[in-house]
């Protein structure tokens, strides 16, 4: 164990030399543990002297890629004294807390049992808000961890009774004393998430705003932070999900959906009205089932703005390509003014001052993370912050001291699997804190450069490549082209753990952007539209074109690798260029497009959003059969002659399992070999541990065998 000090023993020496047999229980052993694991981080990535360290990397090992992360939610105080954060060590959690300011690094750490954290946020510099899940064993009424919850639903699935919920819960700082927010033994004042907190009420420290459903409904609560305590500010509907405030803590909008989920209504209030009536529907966002897990950009409201019915919001208005960040007024339903828009891309993130609710500035993502702050000082920080990190890391803004003295930023690309960071603005110091993730903290990864393409049509696209370490231009580096997901999605300039994973074992991989991804104006993505194995395929095929053309690959030494419309690109690469690629490994794939459709028209309804935005995408399963079919990989499948890999959860209710189903059979009919790993837990992704590293196991067992690459250490 390294010493902060040669003469003095450290706090990371003081607490191992505490014998556990003095501990009284498991919980006091897991606060140690949780203790020594921080600052033992601290300690090896800063050092005695504050500085990073210098050891050198080593290549990252699979196992390493596996499993959660192990620190999130990482917070600054409103004074900016204090750091919070979420740590989790042999898989139980804790609220751990640092001050900053004192002469010695001081932590506190406080366990939560068997439940599972959530997010954390601070009310006040003495009182921390935490969500956590719990669960419970109906049989027994008794509270029970999360393997212990997912052991009893795996060999008892029938008679198992399992119930889980989200509570929010007040920790004092100094104390480590919990508050449990509204009744803790009235479940229908359940699932608090901190997204779905209204307004922190920065001037009060005692109270926040928040919504909580009550009989059914979602209303909206004045909730005191100390004893839990609420009182009812205004009332929601049957399918009421959110609730904004304006600058003077009163009910601005209400955001209710329909029963599928597909589309958001927002309703503002008339500014005469009351907070129970009077209310009226402004907005109508349309969300497709392959983007219900993100954000639409076409209407977020985002902070109040300079007077009582303004609203700064994250909106791409009628006739805009671009979304962007304007001023919109809910006292006459309009645009007051635009803020800030990119030419290329989509805006994605805005910053204000946590106390005057200023406007500060964006973040938006053109091939790399760009954060634009308004004030010059505050950009020569994010220059300067840019530069020290280098090219492989982008800088994220956090948090604030109401001051704006002091800031917490995040650090991740593909050098840096994820941390935190703190920075002093006047001393103009940085200190690391925390990696989100300690098996992948001093290992060596691949960088990532972004190559520009041009599609056989004339179109204007990028992509990433990610080469292994030491492999310079070489072009005999094999190849994993790996299109995204969505298809109306796209990849970031980040650490992606598949790419890296695949990197560390001697690939190279290729991430295109082809038209139809989100992300760069409404446009682009609409080009997309009828384009299924046609112009968004070729875009792929153009990319790996590039390489080779550009002598970066060879032609012989590729495979194609995807996952959802990923794989479906990858199933279409084996049908409709089947000599393209030496191997094909297509995960959570749609394969058959006319039972896709049928699928998605029984699950929703044939009047529904989700239908009419995959048809538009798609085609109609009827009147656009023979077109659907014609690029549907399960009705080409005695095309196919190369090896192939099916990955696919059996409770995927995106994609569902039968999908793949449709596939192996059709494969097996046309005397086509094929291999189908199953995951039985799992939904439209491998989340668990045991399933990523199952899937990663599999994927370089095939790989060896089809398309084996050499370590450049080797």
């Amino acid at each position: 164990m390294r010493r902060s000090t040669p003469n003095r023993p450290s706090v990371v020496d003081v607490l191992w030399a505490t014998p556990l047999s003095m501990m009284e229980s498991y919980w006091e052993v897991a606060v140690v543990r949780a203790f020594l694991i921080l600052i033992a981080a601290f300690v090896a990535a800063t050092g005695a002297s504050g500085q990073t360290g210098s050891a050198k990397p080593t290549p990252p090992r699979i196992e390493d890629f596996v499993g959660h992360l192990d620190f999130w939610s990482a917070e600054l105080s409103p004074s900016g004294r204090y750091l919070a954060g979420i740590r989790r060590v042999d898989g139980a959690d804790f609220i751990v807390t640092a001050d900053l300011e004192a002469e010695k690094m001081q932590l506190s750490s406080v366990p939560l049992g068997v439940a599972i954290a959530d997010q954390l946020l601070w009310a006040s510099d003495t009182h921390i808000l935490v969500s956590v899940r719990h669960y419970k064993d109906l049989k027994t009424m008794k509270m029970i961890s999360e393997s212990e919850a997912e052991a009893l639903e795996r060999n008892n699935a029938k008679n198992a009774r399992i119930t889980s919920y989200l509570a929010m819960y007040s920790l004092e700082r100094a104390t480590g004393k919990t508050v449990p927010m509204f009744d803790p033994n009235d479940r229908s004042s359940a699932e608090f998430k901190m997204s779905a907190i209204s307004d922190l009420l920065p001037d009060d420290s005692e109270h926040i705003l928040i919504p909580a459903n009550v009989n059914g409904k979602l209303d909206l609560f004045k909730l005191n932070v100390l004893n839990g305590t609420a009182e009812r500010v205004a009332k929601g509907r049957d399918l009421t999900v959110a609730w904004f405030v304006d600058r003077e803590g009163k009910p601005a909008f209400r955001i209710d959906t329909n029963y599928r989920g597909s589309r958001i209504f927002v309703h503002a209030r008339t500014p005469s009205a009351d907070t129970n009536s009077g209310w009226k529907r402004i907005k109508t966002v349309r969300v497709p089932r392959s983007i219900q897990f993100l954000e639409p950009v076409e209407f977020q409201i985002l902070s109040p703005g300079p007077d009582v019915t303004t609203f700064y919001v994250l909106a791409r208005p009628e006739g805009e390509d671009k979304a962007g960040i304007y001023l919109y007024d809910l006292a006459t339903d309009d645009y007051r003014e635009k803020i800030y828009s990119h030419e290329k891309v989509d805006i994605t993130k805005a910053y204000f001052n946590p106390t005057s609710r200023a406007f500060q500035g964006v973040s938006f993502q053109t091939d790399k993370l760009n954060v634009s702050m308004v004030d010059s000082e505050m950009q020569s920080h994010i220059d300067s912050l840019t530069q020290h990190f280098g090219p492989q890391i982008n800088v994220q803004p956090i948090s604030s001291s109401r001051d704006g003295k002091r800031w917490l930023i995040k650090t991740f690309g593909p050098g840096d699997a994820g941390s935190f960071q703190i920075y002093d603005l006047g001393s103009a110091k940085i200190r690391k804190i925390a990696n989100q993730k300690t098996s992948l903290f001093g290992k060596q990864f691949a960088e990532t450069r972004t190559i520009n393409y041009v599609a056989r049509d004339g179109t204007e696209l990028f992509a990433y490549l990610t080469r292994p370490q030491g492999s310079g231009d070489r072009a005999d580096v094999p190849l994993i082209v790996m299109p995204h997901g969505g298809p109306e999605a796209r990849d970031v300039f980040t650490f992606e753990h598949r790419v890296q994973m695949l990197a560390s074992q001697g690939y190279q991989v290729l991430q295109p952007h082809f038209r139809g991804s989100s992300g760069f104006g409404k446009a682009f993505a609409d080009k997309g539209r009828l384009q299924w194995g046609k112009a968004m395929q070729t875009d792929i095929e153009d990319a790996f074109n590039h390489l080779t053309a550009a002598n970066l690959a060879e032609p012989e030494r590729a495979c194609i690798m995807g996952f959802s419309y990923g794989g479906y690109a990858a199933l279409a690469a084996a049908t409709l260029t089947p000599d393209l690629y030496q191997c094909i490994i297509a995960a959570a794939a749609p394969s058959d497009l006319i039972e896709m459709l049928k699928w998605e028209r029984e699950q929703e309804g044939p009047d529904s959003d989700a239908f009419e935005y995959w048809v538009e995408h798609i085609g109609h399963p009827s009147k656009d059969k023979a077109a659907i079919i014609a690029v549907s990989p399960a009705h080409l499948a005695s095309r196919i002659n190369k090896p192939v890999l099916l990955l696919h959860g059996k409770r995927d209710d995106v994609v569902p399992f039968e999908q793949v189903e449709i596939m192996q059979k059709a494969m097996a009919t046309a005397g086509k070999p094929v291999t189908l790993i199953a995951f039985e837990n799992a939904g439209h992704g491998y989340t668990e541990p045991d399933e990523q590293e199952k899937e990663y196991r599999a994927v370089l067992e095939f790989l060896n065998a089809h398309l084996p690459a050499k370590k450049v250490s080797e």
